[in-house]
């Protein structure tokens, strides 16, 4: 639960308002997954394509966050940036982020699985 400042109603709303903003963008990142998902073959799970698992999803983070630059560059270049488009990377590098991360929980869970199935025990 986040601590929110009490002692200073206006720090409080602010509070409130950056948490409401956060969940928006995180919504907004996982409603881009999916509809951009919908463009994928549905009969193999999406991370079968990303063989080598953190070197395949650092280099997708690290191909996204090199668009990113590009893009924030062109604007300090003084060029045109298309409204929207640092938006867009910047839910992109949410979206390959926790892509990442799902996969690296589903590799522990695999391991506690294959432990389980051999009957080893289970330490944290």
């Amino acid at each position: 639960m986040p601590l929110l400042p009490t002692e200073n109603a206006e720090a409080t709303r602010q509070m409130e308002y950056f948490l409401e903003l956060r969940q928006a963008v995180v919504d907004e990142a996982f409603q881009l997954f999916d509809e951009r998902g919908k463009d994928h073959d549905v009969d193999e799970p999406f991370w079968h394509r990303y063989p080598f698992g953190d070197v395949s999803y650092a280099q997708m983070c690290f191909e996204t966050a090199g668009r990113l630059v590009s893009v924030v560059q062109k604007g300090l270049r003084g060029r045109a940036v298309e409204a929207g488009k640092i938006e867009d990377r910047l839910l992109d590098l949410i979206n390959w982020a926790v892509m990442w991360l799902a996969w690296r929980k589903m590799q522990d869970m695999s391991m506690l699985v294959v432990a389980a199935r051999k009957g080893e025990a289970l330490h944290g």
